[in-house]
């Protein structure tokens, strides 16, 4: 082992710890209102649709549950009813109580994929709890507590690798095993989880995914991948059929990570030594070695400035960037949602 990473993961193991787990509801931090405003300009359409501007202009659930945590941060009423409102029309409950998971404007119907994504249907219901706090609105709570437990009647499973969370209700769900993506567990949502649908799965589902995140690295570098395969014997491997990178989606790992407090000090100290600067490659093949050509983005660049939260004072750095005129919609959500999770973990 690295003589860096060895003394590293001394400090972290004493360092880090699960967050304090609330009692209650909570309606969470903030935002700046310039973060809030220049995303609602940028991204939100007037009918409540949120925009991906890098996607070819579609919307998704992940997306509306984006934006509606962030209206919740910004004490934007009006703006969260309207959000709210377009994906309940837009993206049709399916029999299972859950969200589709993208809306075209190119295709017809706009909805031509009825599958689900468990991450946005866990955003949306994280949302509906903190707004039904916020604004005291008894409506956002059921509908937050419908969702949890659709969701965890659905998606939540039991695996030869403990409780799982399945990106959606179909094709990840094989003969030879489960198809997982450790980008999906919210993290800092799964207390409130817990409070709108009190069961046992949820704390089980916490504890799988901080041993999960720590065990699940690969490649020279030891680092996540986008997409995991979770074999009938509880062994876990690269995901046939998918990219090997620790790429877009596994950037979300720590985010989640170090915004729920969880005990995670391999990950961290693993990204402290391959994230060492903005000319850090954006992804890598953890089978081939290949880097992206190009550097980190501002979103990769907010989620390292966050994961410093997490870390001993000797290492952390506070600052955390805000919107400028970049106009990509992924790293602008990353920015946003990175300044809320720091004031959050800045509360006493």
């Amino acid at each position: 082992m690295h003589p860096l990473l060895a003394a590293f993961l001394v400090i972290m193991l004493t360092a880090c710890s699960p967050g304090s787990k609330p009692t209650a509801l909570q309606a969470g931090g903030s935002v700046s209102p310039s973060t809030w405003q220049a995303f609602l300009a940028d991204f939100v359409r007037d009918d409540g649709r949120v925009v991906d501007t890098g996607n070819q202009g579609i919307s998704h659930s992940e997306g509306q549950g984006y934006a509606m945590l962030l209206a919740v941060a910004a004490n934007d009423a009006q703006s969260f009813e309207r959000i709210w409102n377009w994906t309940q029309n837009h993206l049709p409950l399916r029999a299972e109580g859950l969200f589709s998971w993208r809306w075209s404007p190119h295709t017809t119907p706009a909805v031509s994929d009825p599958n689900n994504a468990s991450d946005g249907d866990l955003l949306i219901a994280w949302a509906l709890a903190r707004a039904s706090v916020r604004w005291q609105r008894d409506d956002y709570r059921k509908a937050a507590e419908a969702l949890a437990r659709n969701l965890r009647e659905h998606l939540v499973r039991q695996s030869a690798a403990g409780t799982v969370l399945l990106p959606g209700l179909e094709g990840f769900d094989h003969p030879g095993g489960l198809t997982i993506n450790m980008a999906y567990w919210v993290f800092p949502a799964f207390d409130t989880m817990q409070q709108l649908d009190p069961s046992p799965a949820w704390e089980q589902l916490a504890q799988n995914g901080q041993r999960l995140i720590n065990e699940a690295l690969f490649g020279a570098h030891q680092l996540p991948a986008d997409w995991l395969l979770i074999n009938a014997d509880g062994t876990l491997q690269l995901a046939p059929g998918k990219e090997p990178r620790f790429g877009f989606e596994a950037m979300r790992i720590p985010l989640y990570a170090c915004w729920g407090g969880v005990d995670a000090p391999k990950l961290y100290a693993r990204l402290q030594l391959f994230w060492v600067c903005e000319k850090s490659p954006a992804w890598i093949d953890l089978k081939s070695g290949e880097e992206a050509p190009y550097g980190l983005t501002p979103g990769h660049v907010a989620i390292w400035k966050l994961m410093q939260h997490c870390l001993p004072e000797a290492w952390r750095e506070n600052a955390i960037p805000v919107p400028d005129s970049n106009k990509d919609y992924y790293a602008r959500v990353l920015m946003a949602l990175s300044e809320l999770a720091a004031n959050e973990s800045a509360r006493p």
